[in-house]
């Protein structure tokens, strides 16, 4: 698949999720970051930080809705849930 210039929201900024964030912007997505978790606690995180300086877009500790309706395609990290509220209307959607 091409990934250039699709909007793309990395659920979960673990190893898992951050390394498909990196994966995603050398591939020349858009991508964007969330967590469930405030941006304050992502303050220590060299990776998080980079990616955000890199033009990530950052929704950490951000309305997960608002997170969802940027998306075109989510990419989830193993741990997350997929039957929160925001990835259900995202699969009801269609988006990939």
């Amino acid at each position: 698949m091409d990934y250039r210039d699709k909007k793309v929201l990395a659920v979960g900024m673990a190893k898992s999720g951050i390394a498909a964030a990196k994966l995603l912007m050398n591939l020349g997505a858009q991508v964007a970051l969330y967590d469930r978790k405030e941006k304050e606690a992502f303050e220590k995180n060299e990776a998080v930080r980079a990616l955000l300086n890199k033009g990530a877009v950052d929704f950490l500790g951000a309305d997960p809705e608002q997170a969802g309706a940027w998306a075109d395609i989510f990419v989830l990290s193993p741990g997350v849930p997929v039957k929160q509220p925001f990835i259900q209307k995202a699969i009801e959607q269609k988006k990939e």
